[in-house]
């Protein structure tokens, strides 16, 4: 399944310097000058995350290190706080974004794009785990489709 991983912040910064420094971000490179509250290494995330940013001429040593967390919640709630900029999967911050919690930042140029897949042990998934493979594959079309869509009205 198709899936974006999206640029946010915070919709009230109380921060003066650091709303004028997000709403200066013009490309990948000006976001060395930022606070990005990111996931601990090793996570899926980060390390998209960071090959995006290499591939587009960041350098990563520059980064604010200040924050690093452990979980998708984590950096929800530091973003919604105010204290800097996060990624997070389009999935997982679609109720923040529709209660105006948090902005998508627009970075020209800057697309992380990525595919789940399923990796499943032989034979039948029986009980609770066969019943939720069943449904994400059941909706598996209508999620990729709404995807596709956000992809070309972006473009």
């Amino acid at each position: 399944m198709a899936d974006e991983i999206i640029p946010v912040f915070a919709a009230r910064i109380s921060d003066t310097k650091l709303r004028r420094a997000i709403g200066r971000v013009k490309c990948a490179r000006d976001l060395e000058a930022l606070p990005l509250i990111r996931r601990e290494p090793g996570a899926g995330t980060r390390t998209i995350l960071e090959s995006v940013l290499k591939d587009h001429g960041v350098n990563l040593r520059k980064l604010d290190q200040q924050f690093e967390v452990g979980s998708t919640e984590a950096v929800k709630a530091l973003i919604i706080a105010g204290l800097g900029v996060g990624f997070l999967s389009v999935w997982d911050i679609q109720q923040e974004l529709g209660m105006g919690l948090v902005q998508q930042m627009d970075i020209p140029g800057l697309r992380i794009q990525r595919m789940f897949s399923w990796a499943l042990p032989s034979g039948e998934l029986g009980g609770l785990l066969g019943d939720f493979y069943r449904f994400a594959n059941s909706i598996r079309n209508e999620l990729s489709t709404v995807l596709v869509r956000r992809w070309k009205e972006a473009a």
